[in-house]
């Protein structure tokens, strides 16, 4: 799911365009703040992945929600907007710095030559603009430092993990079978797929790192009541890598990973063409085959935690 994630995460966020000028840049410096990135408050606990975009007239985009692996509060959101070209995407982001720069807000400027990324911070280094581009987007993505290191804190261990609670979203609708069918609903569909994409990809996304935080939660109750050490750790490890039913459920996931990445080129490519009746199946294959990784994701950490709870029964504890 994480490659799956990586994939379809930026592409998924493009939102509504517009069609009047305005100053999107001064906009999205505003919409930075002590308190909130683009809106969604700093430190919010949630398993949201995506939020609407702050005004971009004339252009679209959409933002993506990036959070602490274990407490799942909100460290940055990350604007992407969509530009006619790559000059274009290197124009709006020197236009943001400008306005950043006026604002008086952003005091501190720095560059990190090797991605390409201008940082610019709060004078008291709390809230940061970074900007970059990747061919015709531009990236501007609003981040509170400390909680971008409380971010790396946890995914290195540093941090005890609370038990998880679980996910609160609920399974979405999925569209009528016959949608393809129906050449008004079918063009609605193909039109507004990335929309229609981010529910499934959110609930998917919050029952994975669920799983995750569950099985962190495990291992560190098995270190707290058996003296877990470090080399009974990578061989514990070791083991789940190895176990057949854990391997073979993990191969085949990623197996699908081919033919989804498939599909959405060729969705993209038949709307591009204005061939909805191509668009709209390879949109419910997309819908389908997230499904099931979603699903092949599950059984892997079914498989893990029974590991677990064998390694714990072993050394004579319980995890729960």
């Amino acid at each position: 799911m994480r490659v799956l994630i990586v994939a379809v995460v930026s592409w998924c966020v493009v939102g509504t365009a517009h069609a009047q000028t305005g100053d999107a840049p001064s906009r999205l410096v505003a919409s930075c703040t002590h308190e909130s990135a683009f809106g969604v408050a700093f430190g919010e606990r949630s398993d949201r992945m995506f939020a609407p975009a702050p005004d971009l007239t004339p252009y679209r985009g959409g933002v993506a929600l990036r959070r602490t692996q274990n407490s799942r509060q909100l460290m940055a959101a990350e604007l992407t907007v969509e530009l006619p070209d790559g000059a274009t995407a290197t124009a709006f982001n020197a236009a943001v710095e400008t306005a950043a720069t006026a604002s008086g807000r952003f005091p501190q400027r720095t560059y990190n030559a090797d991605d390409e990324t201008t940082t610019l911070a709060s004078a008291d280094g709390g809230v940061a603009l970074e900007l970059g581009t990747l061919g015709r987007g531009a990236y501007i993505t609003c981040v509170r430092p400390a909680l971008r290191q409380l971010a790396l804190d946890e995914y290195l261990g540093r941090v005890r993990v609370e038990r998880p609670t679980p996910p609160q979203l609920s399974l979405p609708p999925r569209p009528a079978a016959a949608i393809c069918e129906n050449p008004a609903a079918r063009s609605a569909f193909v039109a507004n797929f990335e929309t229609a994409l981010q529910s499934p990809m959110e609930y998917a996304t919050a029952l994975n790192g669920y799983s995750n935080r569950l099985q962190a939660w495990y291992a560190q109750q098995l270190k707290d009541r058996s003296n877990l050490s470090r080399d009974d750790e990578a061989a514990l490890a070791m083991r789940i890598l190895q176990d057949p039913t854990f391997s073979a459920e993990a191969s085949a996931g990623m197996g699908r990973l081919a033919p989804f990445l498939n599909a959405l080129t060729t969705f993209s490519d038949a709307r591009d063409a204005h061939d909805d009746r191509t668009a709209c199946g390879r949109a419910l294959d997309v819908m389908t085959l997230v499904d099931e990784m979603s699903a092949s994701s599950q059984r892997q950490w079914a498989r893990i935690e029974a590991l677990y709870r064998e390694e714990a029964a072993r050394r004579g504890v319980t995890l729960d």
